[in-house]
């Protein structure tokens, strides 16, 4: 094999190994169990929570953050929060999801509601999906000044439950850091974890 036809064999192997790599490049994560049947929610209005079917969504990220509740020292309610943040792939705006994944069971306690910030200064729109044996809400609320977004169980999620998905749809086309999620149980404990919010 004389230097070119070498060289030649090197680029043409380096050109198949590229469009071989580009060939499985798996495209991003559709969140195919989140849709945009919601209702919209405006400052100190307090509506029932539709459920919603639906259209798919790009998971940006998702956060588990395990979280615990105590009555002084000892846990009440602990478990793990997921708080998904997901982008539209026509309009580009952020919607926010939070859903207790799991939890502890044989403790005492249990989740009556869950406060999200911030919100504040954003048309909301609000819903839930029907996660197959986890508790859905039956409201929400929202507080006076649009920061905060939260969810009533009227059948509180008991230890060793999970609850749906909430899902909070904004207009907005960035997220960041700074945002809480404010576990209560109906006894008044409570626990606070930092997730994502819009920007």
């Amino acid at each position: 094999m004389t230097k070119r036809q070498f060289i030649l064999s090197v680029a043409v192997s380096l050109i198949t190994t590229t469009l071989a790599c580009n060939a499985i490049r798996t495209p991003p994560e559709v969140n195919t169990d989140q849709v945009i049947n919601n209702a919209a929610l405006a400052p100190g209005q307090t509506i029932a929570l539709p459920m919603e079917t639906g259209e798919p969504l790009l998971i940006e990220r998702d956060q588990q953050l395990e979280f615990s509740i105590n009555d002084f020292v000892t846990p009440v309610f602990s478990g793990t929060l997921v708080c998904r943040t997901t982008t539209n792939p026509d309009t580009g705006t952020y919607d926010f999801f939070f859903r207790i994944l799991e939890s502890t069971a044989g403790l005492s306690g249990d989740i009556a509601r869950i406060e999200v910030t911030n919100f504040a200064g954003l048309e909301v729109g609000v819903g839930y999906s029907d996660n197959s044996g986890a508790i859905p809400p039956t409201s929400v609320e929202r507080s006076a000044d649009g920061a905060t977004v939260s969810c009533i169980f009227a059948d509180p999620v008991k230890p060793g439950e999970a609850s749906t998905y909430l899902r909070v749809q904004t207009q907005a086309i960035a997220a960041g850091e700074g945002g809480t999620v404010r576990l209560v149980t109906s006894s008044g404990q409570s626990a606070t974890v930092t997730c994502r919010q819009p920007e």
